[in-house]
């Protein structure tokens, strides 16, 4: 198994060069489709909690919120599924002078994916991670933003191919790659 790469562009459209049709209906400026865990968060020290966000990936989020002005965050983290955790996260965010969520990306298929469940690791985390993707391109035709980025330390590469999206290593979360690569 390789090892994977700190975070990286996997497509080159960005939120300056990716423009969608704005048709008549509502739309949003530009989304950033945000995981939690491996990007606000890593696994680089098991001590500490998985509810503790890194401090660096905080900074490098509001920089790059601060980059992209109009951006605004759609939560497809996991965390989105529990309300104690979606307002844990808001006020760490909020007391990191970042902007809550304004929304969050809904639950497809009739029902969620659950590691574990089967004998085959792999397998469930591409699952989880088509799912995840759908959740997000479901979210894009409802919301229509002008652009998006997914910044998420799953690999949805195969299932969008279309957007800039931004993978990061769980170990290490949101870096200055990472950041640089999605508001590019």
């Amino acid at each position: 198994r390789r090892p994977r790469p700190r975070s990286h562009l996997v497509h080159s459209h960005s939120f300056r060069s990716h423009r969608r049709g704005l048709g008549r209906g509502l739309y949003m400026a530009r989304a950033i489709f945000l995981d939690v865990d491996g990007v606000l968060n890593n696994t680089s020290d098991p001590t500490v909690s998985r509810q503790a966000l890194d401090e660096g990936a905080l900074w490098q989020l509001k920089a790059l919120l601060e980059a992209v002005p109009d951006a605004k965050i759609i939560l497809s983290s996991a965390w989105r599924l529990v309300a104690k955790m979606t307002r844990l996260l808001s006020q760490q965010l909020e007391s990191f002078g970042i902007p809550s969520p304004v929304g969050a990306t809904s639950v497809v298929g009739s029902s969620r994916v659950r590691l574990g469940e089967t004998a085959n690791l792999d397998k469930q985390i591409r699952m989880l991670a088509e799912q995840r993707a759908n959740e997000i391109l479901l979210a894009v035709k409802e919301r229509r933003p002008r652009a998006w980025c997914a910044v998420d330390d799953l690999d949805l590469s195969p299932f969008i191919k279309d957007a800039t999206f931004v993978r990061t290593d769980e170990k290490i979360g949101l870096d200055e790659a990472g950041r640089r690569a999605a508001e590019a």
